[in-house]
């Protein structure tokens, strides 16, 4: 799975780094040569100033800038001598260039959101937006560091909306990060957004991506999924007669919509489960 090799990866660099350096390792008597300072590091063609080593054709750099630069909280304890990286939800998202404010963004910050759902990511502003100035300058990058181009508009149905449009679906429980260089948006007055917009986040581990038979117009009623132990899932209906809830245990669920029973469904971990409920 994606997310055992990203943290795999990360425990193997954490292991190498505690036996690399002597002030980890009492044990390490022999010398070695290596190269200080001689990469330059880069996160979305932003340099990161860290250190760096460069020792028999590998860099290393520290745990916490690795963790760090994917969205992770990193702490150290010396009581215990553990390292642990944790989800941020806070991380990286500037609110405002301090003159127009994004209100609301989607995704927000490590966390999903709904863009399963539509195959977008959306910006807020608190201002009419009119358009991008060039569009091969936003991108998203995934967590092999892979760059993937994007499409962006402002909604047609809202002028404050900034719309990001993805080419295909993300990747299920992965790390990605959305970069806006400064400048980049034009505001309807003729002013241009003037901070680096960067937002990393995490994708959900499944999705189900469901739709509601029905004849009724179901928009905004309860949908509530009900497992085996009782356990209840609840959201409300989207337009269409359409639902989306992530980051499911897998398993079989009823379906009420509204109080009325709309059949069973088997939801997959691991996986984009696409699903239609009809009345009972």
């Amino acid at each position: 799975m994606i997310k055992s090799k990203r943290v795999l990866i990360i425990t193997v660099i954490s292991v190498i780094m505690l036996s690399f350096f002597p002030a980890f390792a009492g044990s390490l008597t022999q010398k070695i040569e290596v190269l200080f300072n001689r990469i330059s590091i880069f996160v979305n063609n932003k340099q990161i100033a860290v250190d760096n080593i460069v020792y028999n054709g590998t860099t290393y750099i520290p745990l916490r800038a690795v963790g760090e630069m994917i969205g992770m909280k990193v702490s150290w304890s010396q009581k215990t001598n553990k390292v642990d990286l944790n989800s941020n939800d806070t991380f990286m998202l500037k609110y405002t260039d301090g003159k127009y404010n994004i209100t609301d963004a989607n995704p927000i910050p490590l966390k999903d959101g709904y863009y399963y759902r539509w195959n977008y990511l959306m910006l807020q502003f608190d201002s009419e937006i009119k358009g991008i100035v060039n569009n091969n300058n936003v991108y998203l990058v995934d967590y092999m560091g892979n760059k993937i181009n994007v499409n962006c508009e402002v909604s047609s149905e809202d002028k404050c909306a900034f719309i990001i449009a993805l080419p295909n679906d993300l990747e299920l429980d992965c790390y990605y990060s959305l970069y806006i260089p400064k400048q980049s948006i034009t505001m309807a007055n003729g002013d241009l957004y003037n901070e680096d917009i960067l937002i990393y986040f995490k994708t959900a581990t499944n999705v189900i991506k469901g739709e509601v038979k029905s004849d009724k117009t179901l928009f905004d009623k309860q949908i509530i999924l009900k497992n085996s132990q009782g356990q209840e899932y609840k959201k409300v209906i989207l337009n269409k007669n359409q639902f989306l809830f992530v980051d499911m245990p897998a398993g079989e669920y009823k379906v009420t919509v509204d109080g009325v029973t709309y059949g069973s469904i088997i939801i997959e971990a691991n996986k984009i489960n696409n699903v239609t409920v009809i009345e009972k």
